[in-house]
Parts: C-alpha cells; structure tokens; sequence
C-alpha cells in the first residue's frame, strides 16, 4: 500500500465520518438546549475513533460551569457543555462572520463590542440605518436595520424600542444577533425570555 492508498483511505473515512456527524451536530444547532443530540454526537465521534473529542464534549456535559474563552479572526468565544455558545466582536465582524459562525456553533449570545444603547429621557434606545454603509467609526448607538427585526416599523433614523436597562437593550440586541445569524445558516430561530 503506497502512500497515496493511505491518504485516500483516511480522506474517505473523514468523509464518511463528516456524514455520520453532519445530521447530529444539525440536530445541536436546531435546540442548542438539549444535552441529549450533544451525547448523540459525542457517540458518534467516539465510534468514529474521535475518542479525545468524545470525551471532552462529556466531561463538558459533566461541569457546565465551566466555560473555556478562545479568540480567532477577531471573535472571542466562550465554550460550555463541550461547544460555543457565545460570541463577542464588532459589528463589522459580525456582519462578516455570523453566516459562518452559526452554521457551525450552536450560539445562543453575542456581544457586540463596538455598539451600545444611547440613555434618552431615563431609557435605553438603539438608532438604526438601513444603508449599506461600513459600520466601522460609526456612533456606537447605530445599528443597521438587518439586526432590528421585530422591534419597530419606525421611519428611518428614528429610535427603536425603547428599554428600562441598559442590560435589557444589549440582552434584546443579542437575541436580534443570535436569530440573524441564524437565518444567515438557514436555522430557525430561537425563543429568547426577555430580559428586564
């Protein structure tokens, strides 16, 4: 056997392996909730011989306060129950990268760095723009109006909903982001409480 015949047995067993993990780690994306379809998948990269993968993700499952921070390509992730759930850059990253994000993570927070609530007569609001413009040195109480789905059929440049908190406007700006980039990966979207 050459190494050629090597090289194409392992490419066919990561093939083989990606379809066997494709349909679980879906099933993660769809209710990032259930520990049971994240099991599922700590199974199956364990019957695929996957076995450090296999047991982080239960020894995650195991401790789920315990988080693990990583930073790639301008993204800080935090980890828990063995996958991201949480991301946290600027707006523009988001915009560039959400598609990519949610189509692999099961995210259920974003954080955008760069962009906060403007206090207005003892609330919190957000202003938006639908335009196209690049969104970097931009007052940080704009927002495009991609991210503000649901909140108000306002005129443009005029402030969306109002909120008692600051927490509350960046907790409903994250719920907004989370189902964003979950349409941008073709996943529905999440039920997210309010937050007061």
């Amino acid at each position: 056997m050459t190494d050629l015949d090597v090289l194409d047995r392992a490419i066919k067993q990561e093939v083989a392996g990606e379809a066997v993990l494709r349909p679980l780690r879906l099933g993660i994306l769809l209710d990032p909730a259930d520990d049971l379809a994240r099991l599922a998948y700590a199974d199956a990269l364990e019957e695929l011989g996957r076995t450090v993968e296999a047991s982080r993700i239960r020894a995650r499952l195991a401790s789920p306060g315990v988080c693990e921070e990583a930073e790639a390509c301008g993204v800080r992730t935090v980890e828990s129950r063995g996958f991201v759930r949480s991301a946290s850059c600027t707006l523009e990253t988001f915009l560039r990268e959400a598609g990519r994000l949610f189509a692999y993570y099961p995210i259920t927070e974003v954080t955008l760095t760069d962009r906060r609530p403007l206090r207005s007569e003892g609330s919190f609001i957000f202003l938006w723009s639908g335009s196209n413009r690049t969104w970097v040195n931009v007052a940080a109480e704009w927002l495009p109006l991609s991210l503000c789905e649901g909140w108000a059929n306002l005129p443009q440049w005029l402030p969306l909903n109002s909120f008692p908190s600051r927490q509350a406007a960046n907790h409903a700006l994250s719920a907004n982001c989370v189902n964003y980039g979950r349409s941008l990966a073709g996943l529905p979207p999440l039920e997210v409480r309010a937050h007061v």
